[in-house]
């Protein structure tokens, strides 16, 4: 018995084999065929009322009862089995809100055309995308200008107030308003005019002051504020009248004059240093402007020149620009000032008490943070050589 049941097994293996393979074959190609076989028109307007349908989230039978059809028929029709006519499709594209159209819209063309769209929608969120960049830029760019400002004001050497002209209240101010007047920054912000201010006791006399100001815009004056501890201090401000954005502001730049005698005592000492230094050089020396006017000489140059004393003056360079100008110095102080380079020459000078001094003559420029300010001179005479015997 086992040899026969051996035997039939394997009769019958390699055929039942056989038909399994030709069955999964068979079953591939039906699928094959029906992936890669072309859909008809029925089929592809079916596919697209079945879209059209679940869009507006309507089942087959809803959608049967209000054609007057049976579930069946929908289903047949979406299936691309039955044949469906113009009226009951006009009725499907109504019922779901469809162009009649988007039923014979092939779907390679309505792929061209979203790829369309989505073209279209990027360029948009491009521009759109440039526009907020651009907008980003002018902001960092305009918050850069604003601490810019807002550093220069604090720098700066004047105290810088900016009231209100309807209140007289304190709206901004910078450190040395601070500094000058005793305050933290918070504490004088708190302040009106009619605090601070000994000549404007009441908002009646602020208000006469902003209407002045208006009318003439811009004043200098001097007022006595008084400082935290009660202290009255002498001070010169620049007021000015703006309007910025609809709105009015008073800004007062107040310089404290014993800052400003502190400040005319420095500069005059380092004058008088600069002076004693100038004086103390055996050769002439003079400095010019960018246009070549003369603003300081040492007292060689009118010994060179052999001008008498009583023709010479500290602030009056008439007489030495004109010999300057007739020896060609001045042409000499624009090629230096171009060129941005010592130049150097041999000049004849002639005044009303000597003509033909030879004077030997070096142009420097004088540069400041890259600018040009003008030149200095160095001159001195010609040493005649001695003639052989």
């Amino acid at each position: 018995m086992r040899v026969l049941h051996n035997l039939y097994y394997d009769i019958t293996r390699p055929t039942l084999a056989f038909w399994l393979v030709l069955c999964y074959i068979g079953a591939l190609s039906s699928n094959l065929l029906h992936v890669f076989s072309p859909m008809t028109i029925h089929q592809k307007i079916g596919k697209k009322i079945r879209i059209a349908r679940k869009h507006v989230g309507m089942t087959q039978s809803e959608l049967a009862k209000k054609l007057g059809k049976t579930g069946a028929a929908i289903a047949y029709l979406e299936q691309g089995k039955r044949r469906i006519s113009t009226d009951v499709l006009t009725s499907i594209a109504q019922l779901t809100g469809k162009p009649l159209s988007f039923f014979y819209e092939d779907e390679d063309d309505s792929g061209k055309q979203l790829k369309k769209q989505l073209s279209e929608l990027r360029s948009h969120l491009d521009g759109i995308k440039t526009l907020l960049d651009s907008a980003e830029r002018e902001k960092m760019e305009s918050e850069n200008m604003l601490h810019l400002f807002r550093t220069v004001l604090e720098k700066s050497s004047d105290a810088i107030i900016v009231w209100d002209p309807e209140t007289g209240r304190a709206l901004d101010c910078n450190e040395k308003a601070c500094v000058g007047l005793g305050y933290t920054r918070e504490e004088f912000l708190q302040k009106t005019i009619m605090e601070i201010e000994s000549g404007i006791p009441t908002l009646a006399t602020w208000k006469e002051c902003v209407k002045e100001a208006q009318k003439r815009r811009h004043f200098i004056l001097k007022t006595i504020p008084m400082n935290k501890e009660g202290e009255l201090l002498q001070v010169e401000v620049s007021v000015n009248y703006v309007d910025l954005e609809d709105k009015a502001y008073m800004v007062g730049m107040a310089r404290f004059l014993k800052d400003r005698e502190r400040e005319l005592s420095l500069a005059e000492e380092s004058y008088k240093k600069n002076r004693i230094l100038l004086e103390s050089f055996t050769m002439g020396v003079f400095f010019t402007d960018i246009k070549g006017n003369i603003t300081e000489v040492n007292s060689v140059i009118w010994d060179m020149l052999e001008i008498p004393p009583e023709s010479r003056a500290e602030d009056d360079f008439s007489l030495l620009q004109q010999a300057i100008k007739a020896a060609g110095v001045d042409r000499l102080v624009q090629d230096c000032l171009q060129a941005k380079k010592e130049v150097s020459k041999v000049l004849q000078f002639d005044t009303a008490w000597k003509k033909g001094i030879e004077i030997s003559i070096r142009i420097i420029p004088i540069e400041h943070l890259s600018y040009l300010m003008g030149v200095q001179g160095i001159i001195e005479p010609v040493k005649k050589k001695g003639l052989k015997a």
